[in-house]
């Protein structure tokens, strides 16, 4: 205050309202007792570790498997359909990682969800090449499909990337 440091001041913690921030710098465990910045698996965050959960989410929920459910995730919101399942495959994947997103598609990594506009549906990335993208999500008639592709030049500013990696 004033230009002057004092070391011996006091707060209480009930006093700190939804604007005020505390910075630290010490590694925070959450309730599951893993690293904030980790998988739910313990791995680094990475698109290849993300790659590997998503292969092993691939074998138990198989292309023609029926999907019809509600999710809610604490992170990404409640959807239906494919929305719920992308998400659900986000939390599996993610545990409770934030979110951002962002309306570049060609940046999109391996394990983030995108809201296609041209089919208003939500589709989690498996794969990605030079020229576009291939995803996971639900049909119309609920069966659960993980090889759909879509080139970047059929991706607009009006799809939505949802990302989870810090």
């Amino acid at each position: 205050s004033g230009g002057k440091i004092y070391w011996d001041r006091y707060g209480y913690l009930d006093e700190l309202g939804r604007y005020d921030t505390i910075y630290t710098r010490y590694p925070n465990s959450g309730s599951s007792g893993r690293d904030e910045d980790t998988l739910t698996d313990g791995r680094d965050v990475t698109e290849r570790n993300v790659a590997n959960l998503l292969s092993d989410l691939r074998g138990d929920y198989q292309t023609g498997d029926e999907w019809s459910g509600r999710y809610s995730s604490d992170v990404l919101g409640t959807g239906r359909g494919s929305q719920g399942f992308v998400y659900f495959l986000s939390d599996e994947v993610f545990g409770d990682l934030d979110v951002w997103e962002h309306s570049r598609p060609a940046d999109a990594k391996v394990g983030d969800v995108i809201y296609l506009s041209k089919f208003d549906e939500y589709a989690m990335v498996v794969d990605q090449d030079k020229d576009g993208l291939t995803y996971a999500g639900v049909d119309s008639d609920d069966e659960i499909f993980w090889n759909a592709y879509i080139s970047f030049n059929n991706l607009s500013s009006k799809d939505t990337v949802y990302t989870r990696y810090p």
